[in-house]
């Protein structure tokens, strides 16, 4: 995340960490320094974004709300959002009362009968005043007749917001 063109905070997923954090989002906010050299904080984001047993993955910060991907805990996979109205230090974005409680935006759910099975990535534009939502998608093309497990054709998709 960007203030002033400078890079102020990167938001990261932890989906391959093996520690106490796996599957959760954190932010890593400048302290002092600049971009990428800088000292830099670490908070992991509260529960209105990890929740449970899920895995939340992908974020992308728009500066007053996060999108993510939430997988797991027997969740179809979604694209979520959480809208933030703190400042932009590491303890405000650490705390619960920031940010509103994620809601889904998509599931996979949504779209089953065209055969997708997941959706994710999500970036937001802003180009001309109309906020635009990019995503990938699988779509099951069949299964491996070997491993059992689906073939699947990523794909990219977008969503204009209806102003």
């Amino acid at each position: 995340f960007a203030i002033d063109g400078e890079v102020h905070a990167v938001f990261t997923d932890d989906e391959f960490d093996t520690g106490g954090d796996h599957g959760e989002l954190s932010v890593h906010v400048l302290q002092s320094g600049s971009f990428p050299n800088g000292t830099w904080v670490k908070r992991r984001l509260p529960e209105e974004i990890n929740k449970g047993a899920s895995d939340e993955i992908q974020p992308y910060f728009s500066g007053n709300g996060l999108y993510f991907t939430r997988l797991g805990d027997g969740a179809i996979p979604a694209v979520r959002y959480s809208a933030y109205s703190g400042d932009h230090s590491a303890d405000s974005y650490a705390n619960s009362a920031n940010w509103s409680e994620a809601i889904d935006i998509m599931t996979a759910s949504d779209f089953i009968a065209d055969g997708i099975a997941a959706i994710g990535e999500p970036t937001v534009t802003v180009r001309d005043g109309v906020e635009t939502l990019y995503f990938v998608y699988a779509v099951v093309r069949g299964f491996d007749a070997v491993s059992g497990l689906p073939d699947l054709n990523l794909q990219a998709g977008s969503i204009t917001r209806n102003q």
